[in-house]
């Protein structure tokens, strides 16, 4: 459903109800235009944690370029990041060697195949596609997207410090901000 569809369906105040169907509508939109942005023609020769993996090691300074690193970044399992890393070693976009820095860990660098990769990283299309908004279709948009992943964080950092509130960190920060699935 188009952004004109929705605001047809939306009073000028809407009510808490309608502002968390909106809110949740919003939400799968977001999932659906990143699962568009990973379906578009080179992009789907890797998974999304890979484009990430390829990203993170890229930008990443030495003291950084780990496994553990990445799997914090990308609020993943150090297993999970470490099979990420394998595919990429095996597939020639990334390097693993002993650390210079730590002999305990491996440093991972992207190869000049990698380098070659990241050129036709989907995000690219999306930000071209973002950036091409007229100003008014943009609203709020980098706003919202920055509070939400900053809300976000933090519930996780909450979560982490005590996993028997697992998820109850952004309930209690957005009650009744709206938030949350219709009918929850």
């Amino acid at each position: 459903m188009e952004m004109k569809e929705i605001d047809r369906f939306m009073p000028s105040e809407p009510t808490a109800d309608e502002a968390e169907q909106s809110a949740y509508l919003t939400a799968q939109m977001l999932e659906r235009l990143m699962t568009m942005t990973y379906a578009v023609g080179e992009a789907r020769e890797l998974r999304s944690s890979q484009w990430a993996a390829l990203r993170f090691f890229a930008g990443a300074g030495p003291r950084e370029r780990t496994v553990k690193a990445f799997a914090e970044y990308n609020s993943t399992s150090t297993a999970s990041a470490s099979q990420t890393v394998s595919t990429l070693v095996r597939r020639g976009l990334l390097n693993s060697a002993a650390s210079r820095h730590d002999g305990r860990s491996k440093e991972v660098v992207v190869t000049e195949a990698g380098r070659r990769f990241l050129k036709r990283d989907p995000l690219r299309l999306l930000a071209r596609t973002l950036g091409s908004l007229a100003p008014r279709d943009k609203g709020g948009f980098d706003t919202m997207i920055a509070a939400a992943a900053r809300l976000l964080e933090q519930a996780a950092m909450e979560a982490e410090t005590d996993p028997a509130r697992h998820g109850d960190g952004l309930a209690r920060m957005t009650e009744g901000a709206g938030f949350g699935a219709p009918g929850d």
